[in-house]
């Protein structure tokens, strides 16, 4: 009995040792447990002299894996570096700073992925940041061009999501300098940027402008096709709830089968007064404005007197896009 309590306290004390459990942990392949456990659990791979030496895969107490070359027990070469929350694939070195271990980028052709935020970088890195020819990826847009500490510095490129691409010069990560910018539908603007502001330069050209007609101080008229039938010039205006149409216009395009059903035959609405009215509003089949063509479209008749113009109000206005601004200089309404 005394033999066999004996044994199991050998067998315990020894136990509590690292250990090769596998192969040759010397000098070839073999698996070694680490009992202490403070910063590795196990490690797969080549020794030499008994150290790690050449590729494997190592395992952390607290979840991280890396596999990839290692020098003298000491993570350094090719390899993939993967936590809860990034994955790092290229040149990796280990870094101690204090009592803490860091894995970290240092060299060319390397990617880091942050799991959270669903940001890829890639390119040159040094002490874990891009520095030089590199490219982050976000979800709203790509950054490529030269880097310094991760920020865009020099010549650079942004791809936005949406189509919209900006080229030219930047400095810590914002446009500075010389530059172009242009849209998906065609907008283009040259010129010299300063902290992300455009500062100068030549106009916004956007070939899908919408053209304003001057009526005076503040108003602006526009020509509307419907349904490539009827032309007819409308006065651009925010204040009014509707497309409010003048009686002898709504009676033409009725007659063409332009106006296709009621939506409601008691409805409130503001005019260009900010007046509210109460009326019947109807539904336009399509209408084009511009390079633009939208379809069913709230409409009324213009509840004021017989000469009150044509008004493009905001059910159509909205359907352009999520944002329009007027070019005072071009005379022209830019849609984006």
């Amino acid at each position: 009995m005394k033999k066999a309590i004996l044994l199991i306290i050998l067998m315990t004390f020894l136990n509590s040792f690292s250990q090769c459990i596998d192969g040759d942990c010397d000098n070839g392949f073999g698996t070694y447990i680490y009992s202490d456990r403070s910063t590795y659990d196990r490690y797969e791979g080549q020794w030499e002299n008994g150290l790690m030496n050449g590729t494997g895969k190592l395992y952390f107490t607290n979840g991280w894996i890396y596999e990839g070359e290692i020098q003298n027990d000491t993570i350094r070469g090719i390899g993939k570096f993967e936590t809860n929350t990034v994955i790092r694939t290229g040149l990796l070195k280990s870094v101690y700073d204090g009592n803490s271990l860091s894995i970290i980028l240092d060299g060319p052709d390397g990617t880091f992925y942050d799991k959270n935020n669903n940001i890829t970088a890639s390119g040159i890195f040094q002490n874990d940041q891009l520095n030089g020819q590199g490219e982050i990826q976000y979800d709203s847009q790509i950054r490529s061009g030269s880097f310094i500490d991760n920020k865009l510095n020099g010549n650079g490129i942004i791809e936005f999501v949406n189509g919209d691409r900006f080229e030219g010069v930047f400095k810590n990560g914002q446009r500075n300098g010389y530059g172009v910018q242009t849209t998906a539908k065609g907008g283009e603007l040259r010129g010299r940027w300063m902290n992300d502001e455009f500062i100068d330069g030549s106009d916004y050209d956007n070939p899908n402008a919408i053209d304003l007609i001057a009526q005076g101080p503040g108003a602006y008229s526009i020509q509307v096709n419907f349904q490539g039938q009827l032309t007819i010039p409308m006065v651009l205006d925010t204040g009014a709830d509707l497309v409010l149409l003048k009686r002898e216009n709504f009676a033409s395009l009725l007659a063409e089968g332009n106006i296709k059903e009621i939506i409601t035959d008691d409805a409130n609405f503001s005019d260009a007064s900010g007046n509210t009215n109460k009326g019947i509003i109807y539904v336009i089949s399509e209408i084009t404005i511009g390079n633009y063509t939208i379809s069913d479209v709230p409409c009324a008749v213009n509840p004021s007197a017989d000469h009150a113009p044509n008004l493009l109000g905001m059910s159509a206005l909205r359907k352009l896009g999520d944002f329009i601004k007027i070019d005072f200089n071009k005379n022209q309404l830019i849609v984006d």
